[in-house]
């Protein structure tokens, strides 16, 4: 069941910080329901279930006050495309054919 408040987190971490410590706190943390380790400018992309703006706020001021972590940006999800999540095998037409190089 979805939360009336969803949002994407970007998260940078400090570089001397110890994401393994990161990723242990992010478990304890309810609101989290998923979370990526990146590459690019940020390192984390979390997405959060809130009950409420008030709540989604009070996560996040949790996640501010993480030494070692740095909320880059925050995202409210709009809209989710229906029928993404229920893919479990490639649809014809999804597979990118490359031609094979002849190595020497």
């Amino acid at each position: 069941m979805f939360s009336p408040v969803q949002a994407i987190v970007r998260v940078r971490l400090a570089p001397r910080a110890q994401w393994r410590a990161f990723e242990q706190w992010l478990r304890a943390v309810p609101a989290v329901q998923h979370a990526v380790l990146v590459t690019g400018d940020v390192d984390y992309e979390l997405r959060l279930n809130c009950r409420s703006f008030a709540h989604l706020g009070d996560v996040l001021t949790r996640m501010r006050a993480y030494r070692g972590a740095e909320v880059v940006s925050t995202a409210v999800i709009l809209h989710e495309v229906a029928g993404l999540c229920q893919r479990t095998q490639a649809q014809p037409g999804d597979e990118v054919t490359l031609p094979r190089v002849r190595t020497m």
